[in-house]
C-alpha cells in the first residue's frame, strides 16, 4: 500500500486554514490543520508529515518560533 502524502497546515485564520485543507484533499493529500505552532509541534510528534505549510503571525507559538523548533530537532 502508497503512503498517501501528508500535509500540515499551520493557520491562525480558521477559514483560510480549512480552505487550503479542502483543495489538498481534493487533490489526494492527507491535510491536518493546526491553529498554531505549539498544537503543530504536537501533531508533527504524533502524525508522519512530508510537508508542513505555515502562517507566520499567530499567537501561542508564530511561524519563526516553529520553524526554529523543527530545525532544532533532528526527527524533523
Amino acid at each position: 500500500m502508497t503512503h498517501k502524502r501528508s500535509i500540515l497546515i499551520v493557520d491562525d485564520e480558521f477559514g483560510l486554514g480549512e480552505m487550503l485543507r479542502e483543495m489538498l484533499r481534493d487533490s489526494g493529500y492527507e491535510a491536518i490543520l493546526a491553529i498554531n505552532g505549539r498544537l503543530a509541534l504536537e501533531i508533527l510528534g504524533e502524525e508522519q508529515i512530508d510537508l508542513v505549510l505555515t502562517d507566520i503571525m499567530m499567537p501561542v507559538m508564530d511561524g519563526a518560533e516553529l520553524a526554529a523548533a523543527m530545525r532544532g530537532d533532528e526527527r524533523y
